[in-house]
């Protein structure tokens, strides 16, 4: 919408002049996203990720943190520059939040467990019976705060959904009870003949074959590694690639021109794991971008020395276990389809 009831301010008081502006959310996203086109590039370069904007637009305030900014340039009168902000429950789930194992004793409450996920992000409004859960315990593998909350709340057929103020309420999925369906009062009637808009179109898909010229020896080889991990909706997930030799990369896939890639920058985060060496030698589950820390379980092989995600130790070809700790980067793109497929992502290098 735009008009001049658009008022989009920066945490610390800016106001900024967009041009452009959509806000939407699905049912199944926790969150608004607002498509922001601005008005210059000024306002580009003090834009920060995760800071705050305060959106009002349609009688409505939107409480958002920016996810991510970019430029398109087409000639040199041709540069637009835009932003997408999301609600702040968004900062609670991947790439902000690291994945983790997460457990509740018995006796704790739903509700009790979902705020405590939330913790001071954001404000928990309750719209759904609350339940005690088992008494054995609850517990997460590998889970962001927001995914878990979200597991627990689906658990009784519910949703958590953001409103406007960033606050988050956990509803019923469906407002009115299957076996209510012939006896409700809809609030609309939308029927068929109302469609007024409708277009068709076929897409021709450029495949082609892609050569890589380097001018290195035949001995130089490229070992990249690519994650999936998927999300709750089996639809979308999160890739991340460690290319080696570390280099601009860009995702690429082999599926519909529907599936969607949204780039979410570059991450870095610790690691801490116990390595067994053999030969003197162990490998890491991730490639490492720094070793950090070595501590010894049984015997002392010395200095350990990193390349990629294999260690070697400078005492010869010793065994023993050791504690490690240190940090990887990767590049991590959010992923989207419109169907159940079997995509192949590949990575591609990107022009410097």
């Amino acid at each position: 919408m735009i008009d001049s009831s658009v008022v989009l301010v920066a945490g610390d008081g800016r106001w900024l002049s967009p041009r452009r502006v959509t806000v939407s959310a699905s049912e199944n996203s926790p969150y608004w996203q607002a498509d922001i086109t601005l008005g210059g590039e000024e306002e580009f370069l003090q834009l920060e990720t995760g800071e705050q904007l305060t959106l009002t637009m349609c009688g409505y305030t939107f409480s958002l943190r920016l996810d991510e900014r970019g430029e398109n340039a087409q000639g040199p009168a041709g540069r637009t520059w835009s932003a997408k902000a999301l609600s702040p429950v968004a900062w609670l789930d991947t790439p902000y939040a690291l994945s983790g194992d997460i457990s509740f004793l018995a006796g704790t409450t739903a509700k009790e467990a979902v705020e405590s996920l939330l913790g001071s992000v954001v404000t928990l409004a309750w719209s759904l019976p609350d339940w005690t859960l088992p008494t054995a315990g609850l517990a997460f593998t590998s889970a962001t705060p927001l995914a878990a909350a979200r597991s627990i709340v689906e658990a009784i057929g519910g949703l958590l959904e953001s409103r406007p103020d960033g606050s988050v309420v956990a509803r019923r999925r469906y407002r009115v009870a299957p076996a209510d369906f012939t006896s409700a009062v809809p609030d609309v009637n939308l029927y068929d003949s109302e469609a007024t808009v409708r277009s068709t179109s076929t897409i021709n898909v450029e495949i082609v074959n892609r050569l890589t010229i380097g001018n290195g020896g035949a001995s130089d080889s490229s070992s990249d590694r690519i994650e999936f991990e998927a999300d709750t909706n089996p639809l979308s997930g999160t890739v991340r690639a460690w290319p080696s030799p570390w280099r601009p990369v860009s995702l690429v896939h082999t599926g519909r021109p529907s599936v969607s890639i949204t780039p979410k920058g570059i991450r870095v985060w610790e690691i801490e794991e116990t390595v067994e060496f053999k030969d003197g030698a162990a490998r890491l589950s991730t490639p490492a971008q720094a070793l950090l820390e070595v501590t010894w379980l049984h015997t002392d092989l010395g200095g350990v020395l990193l390349d990629g995600d294999t260690l070697t130790a400078s005492y010869g070809l010793g065994y023993s276990l050791a504690k490690v700790r240190y940090s990887t980067r990767a590049y991590v793109w959010a992923v989207a389809d419109d169907q159940v497929e079997e995509v192949q992502f590949l990575l591609e290098d990107a022009d410097e």
